[in-house]
């Protein structure tokens, strides 16, 4: 894979324990073929955005330099409407990976702790950035440990999954507002045991009405799991409906109010490919740039704006270039000059977009979002 790609698989593999230290954030603004962006200068080797809410507030993660250890620590941050922080690590974790953020500034993550804790070694977390507090989600009954991956824009709803002994299981969490709680509900499945949805993601609209994810249709007899996307709808308080959408298996990464969605597929040759599709499970396989054999789509808005990466055969000099879809699914790239890289890893209502890009003057990558 490129170097960025295969940066950003780096530093996710990473553990750190201690202070964190004050984080120093600068911004530099560049021209783009669309208007303006702002470079974070917050890393001088790797820094992204991971999501964005519809204020413009973004989470994502940094590197520092440990002088100490010896070593590179990669912490999470938040900048938006209270203010500029690193998001600290609960009590009792080691690490935490932060993961989508509501518009009244919730946000959720993944903690973990070393393999073999009593507590399970890997939790859901809701941290309010105006606070600092956490909250551990309940885990479904009977299961160890579960994994946060969308919240609605409103930050009453998080959709995730559960694992136990031989399982792994669709939930939602709700808000309670009479007991100040969360409480989880395990989504209906044809099999108790849907492993794709570690990878594939269960994806809920900013409306809280949709959720969508890719889980088992079948056992094969080879020992392999076959997949299919399935779509959940509300009929009734607390009752959800499931239907199949698509026999496709899908690395989801986004859905929009109208249950528009983005994400990618596994091509023949093996390399993803970025697709659209519709409410009613029809998929759109995106066109890449010129050039490019690969890519994925990472987020999608109401106005059916997708974003994502394009990038070059396995081998190449180049890396993915951060490029977006427009309504029409004509493909457009996103980058100050030709030779920048990086991905576009969020948007918002709005049109914002954020991710990371190569930044030419430290050689290393730096966090952006364009300017409204």
């Amino acid at each position: 894979m490129n170097r960025l790609v295969t940066l950003v698989s780096f530093v996710a593999a990473i553990f750190f324990v201690g202070r964190i230290d004050a984080q120093e954030t600068s911004v530099r603004k560049l021209k783009y073929n669309g208007g303006e962006l702002e470079l974070l200068v917050n890393s001088a080797t790797l820094s992204q955005v991971v999501a964005m809410n519809n204020h413009g507030s973004i989470i994502g993660t940094r590197e520092i330099s440990d002088n100490k250890a010896g070593v590179l620590r990669s912490i999470p941050f938040y900048i938006g409407k209270h203010g500029k922080k690193d998001i600290p690590t609960p009590a009792t974790f080691s690490n935490l990976e932060p993961i989508a953020m509501s518009d009244t500034e919730i946000v959720i993550g993944y903690a973990t702790r070393p393999p073999g804790s009593k507590d399970g070694s890997l939790g859901g977390v809701v941290w309010n950035a105006k606070d600092d507090a956490f909250v551990i989600l309940p885990k479904a009954p009977g299961d160890t440990v579960n994994q946060p991956q969308a919240i609605s824009a409103d930050g009453k709803r998080v959709t995730g999954y559960s694992t136990g002994p031989d399982r792994l299981r669709p939930v939602l969490w709700q808000w309670k507002d009479d007991s100040q709680t969360w409480s989880v509900t395990v989504l209906s499945t044809e099999f108790e045991n849907n492993p794709y949805l570690m990878s594939g993601a269960l994806m809920i609209s900013p409306d809280g009405k949709w959720i969508a994810g890719s889980c088992t249709e079948a056992f094969l007899p080879d020992g392999t799991v076959d997949s299919a996307l399935y779509l959940w709808t509300e009929s009734k308080p607390g009752s959800w409906d499931r239907k199949k959408l698509s026999r496709e298996q899908l690395y989801l990464r986004g859905i929009n109010d109208q249950g528009e969605m983005a994400g990618s597929i596994r091509g023949k040759t093996g390399e993803r490919q970025p697709c659209y599709v519709s409410p009613q499970g029809e998929f759109q396989i995106l066109k890449l740039l010129p050039g490019d054999v690969s890519g994925e789509a990472k987020g999608i808005n109401n106005s059916s704006m997708i974003v994502g990466f394009s990038d070059d055969p396995l081998g190449g000099d180049g890396g993915p270039e951060p490029c977006f879809w427009s309504k029409d699914k004509a493909v457009h790239k996103l980058a100050p000059s030709d030779s920048w890289y990086g991905m576009i890893q969020a948007i918002n209502q709005a049109g914002q977009m954020a991710g990371l890009l190569e930044d030419a003057e430290t050689g290393g990558s730096l966090a952006f979002k364009t300017i409204e």
